[in-house]
């Protein structure tokens, strides 16, 4: 499940930043610097889940689970969008 929260965090993360070069605009303000952005999805986000993974509690996995379908959401929201601006 790590992975796959992982894989959807830097399909996010690339989503955003194709958004942005389309004229989009991050709602998030703290990730409103690219550079933060980056850093952040790109390491942080992926080393919190592996930390998070590493419990290996039930309440971990259920963790990973809800972040995995918050994930899946929010990429849901990427293609609406980004078929939006591109289509």
């Amino acid at each position: 499940m790590a992975i796959t929260v992982i894989g959807l965090n830097w399909l996010d993360l690339a989503c955003t930043l194709w958004a942005l070069r389309g004229g989009g605009v991050e709602l998030n303000p703290l990730m409103r610097s690219v550079v933060t952005m980056v850093w952040y999805k790109g390491a942080v986000v992926p080393l919190l889940v592996l930390a998070l993974a590493w419990q290996g509690t039930k309440e971990a996995r259920r963790a990973l689970g809800v972040c995995a379908g918050v994930y899946g959401v929010i990429c849901v929201w990427h293609a609406v969008g980004l078929w939006m601006i591109t289509g």
